[in-house]
C-alpha cells in the first residue's frame, strides 16, 4: 500500500474577488488621469483666447450737450483715462 497521502487541492475562493477590484481601481483611476490631463488642456489652449492685460478695449462716451471745434464734429477737448487697479491710490 502507498502511504503517500495526497493533500487536498486548496482553491483560493476570493481571488476572483481581487482581480474584478484590481480592474475597476485601475480604470478609475484611468478615468481620473485623463481627465486630469483634459481639464489642463483646456486651460493651457483656452488661455490664448482671452483678451491678455496689454490689450486695452477703447470705450468712447459722447453726449448731446458736446462741445465741439468750430465747424467740425469733433470735440473741443478728448480725455484719455488710464487706469491701474495695482496702483496703491487707485484702490
Amino acid at each position: 500500500m502507498a502511504t503517500n497521502k495526497k493533500s487536498q487541492p486548496r482553491y483560493d475562493l476570493k481571488a476572483q474577488d481581487r482581480k474584478r477590484n484590481l480592474a475597476i481601481q485601475l480604470g478609475l483611476t484611468a478615468i481620473v488621469v485623463i481627465f486630469a490631463v483634459a481639464l489642463v488642456l483646456f486651460i493651457v489652449m483656452g488661455k490664448d483666447k482671452k483678451t491678455g492685460s496689454g490689450e486695452a478695449q477703447a470705450v468712447r462716451i459722447t453726449s448731446s450737450s458736446l462741445i465741439k471745434k468750430d465747424g467740425s464734429d469733433e470735440p473741443k477737448a478728448v480725455l484719455g483715462l488710464y487706469e491701474d487697479f495695482q496702483c496703491p491710490h487707485c484702490r
